[in-house]
């Protein structure tokens, strides 16, 4: 079975929708993200399927749209599927969500981390398996203060994950008793942050968070650099900045020693990008990890849901979903689903141990547990922090 829409699927296949960017500006990690979900549902149909029924991902390309992934929504609800995975951003969701809980279908997203700011109807509950921006802020903050900082500048764009990391990091960073100099606002796509740059060097410290695109923050840093270049600036850098492109595209040196903040996937256990590798000839980004664990969750949560009888609900599938995370019952690794459908199916209860870390959803679906970990940049490189 595969994810690919323009396979058959079986008549009686339980099916599940992936939402998913294929094309538009977050491409390139649509496959990738996709390849995890393909190796849950083959494992989940060599044993078995969900009910004795084959499980089938119906992926749908979002276009990195807000719009296009609406009428993927509509596409899939034509298709009966029982529960959705995705979208890939907050932005889509903001848009999704008040029309998708009307239709009763329940929705996992497995790298969405923002999205404080959605509210939805009581009773209609959206999980998030990804820790929130502001619990990543106020951990960060804390680590910052305990380090020593006790005075900050922030420079950050105008979106849902960037407010809520900042704002989260700025009221726990004063309320330790550290003080916000200077706050600077980056417009997407501007061509020149030299205001910004002058803003900044009148107002505010030299110890530095970012938190803005990849493209945004190194335009910044390049302006800064360029301009002031014999101050040294101290840079803080957000999760959404853990990547090699970012100094890559900042003028030499102008963020060596910089330290960031990000969310730790298997750092315990290689298994799961060897056998990822093996398999597609490439590695997985760290959302790779993250579609696994939904596509996991939601399939054992939807065989407890056919043990007991009950149809596939937004209802029911959402209690499913909570029992299986709770952490009360018999662990169940994510690479033993075999042994989690059986136990299931025996009537007993599991809890989901994920690639991603330990799952504690809240009241409202939102990830609890923030597995994160500390990175630093050096010769030009995103390295890890080594834990002592």
């Amino acid at each position: 079975m595969s994810c690919n829409e323009d396979e058959t699927v079986p008549d009686d296949a339980v099916r599940i929708g992936l939402l998913l960017p294929f094309t538009g500006e977050d491409a390139a990690i649509g496959t990738n993200y996709e390849h995890a979900v393909l190796m849950v549902e083959d494992e989940i149909n060599r044993n078995g399927g969900i009910g004795g029924h084959p499980v089938a991902f119906i992926a749908k390309d979002t276009h990195s749209s807000a719009d296009r992934a609406w009428q993927a929504i509509l596409e899939l609800q034509q298709e009966g599927v029982v529960a959705i995975i995705g979208p890939e951003s907050t932005e889509i969701a903001r848009t999704i969500l008040p029309r998708l809980q009307q239709s009763g279908i329940p929705l996992i997203s497995p790298v969405i981390s923002g999205g404080e700011s959605i509210f939805l109807d009581e009773g209609y509950k959206w999980f998030r398996l990804s820790p929130s921006a502001s619990i990543i802020g106020r951990t960060f903050a804390n680590r910052l203060w305990d380090d020593g900082v006790t005075e900050l500048s922030l420079v950050y764009s105008n979106d849902d994950y960037n407010l809520d990391f900042i704002g989260a990091l700025a009221v726990r960073f004063t309320s330790r008793g550290g003080l916000i100099s200077s706050r600077v606002y980056l417009a997407d796509g501007a061509l020149s942050y030299a205001d910004k740059v002058a803003q900044l060097k009148q107002g505010g410290t030299s110890d530095v968070v970012i938190s803005a695109s990849v493209e945004g923050a190194a335009r910044f840093v390049n302006d800064l650099t360029s301009t002031y270049s014999s101050t040294p600036w101290d840079w803080y850098l957000s999760p959404l900045l853990e990547t090699p492109v970012f100094p890559q595209n900042t003028f030499p040196g102008a963020v060596e020693g910089a330290q960031g903040v990000g969310i730790e996937v298997s750092g315990y256990d290689e298994t799961f990008r060897d056998m990822y590798v093996s398999r597609w000839k490439t590695e997985p980004l760290d959302g790779a990890f993250f579609y696994y664990d939904a596509a996991a969750l939601l399939t054992l949560s939807l065989e407890q849901v056919a043990v007991s009888g009950a149809p596939f609900s937004q209802e029911s599938t959402q209690v499913a979903v909570d029992d299986v995370a709770y952490r009360g019952g018999i662990q169940v690794k994510w690479n033993q689903l075999n042994a989690g459908l059986s136990q299931v199916r025996a009537g007993q209860a599991i809890s989901y141990s994920g690639l991603s870390g330990p799952i504690l959803f809240d009241e409202v679906g939102e990830q609890q547990k923030a597995p994160l970990k500390y990175w630093s940049i050096v010769d030009g490189e995103v390295v890890d922090d080594v834990v002592e």
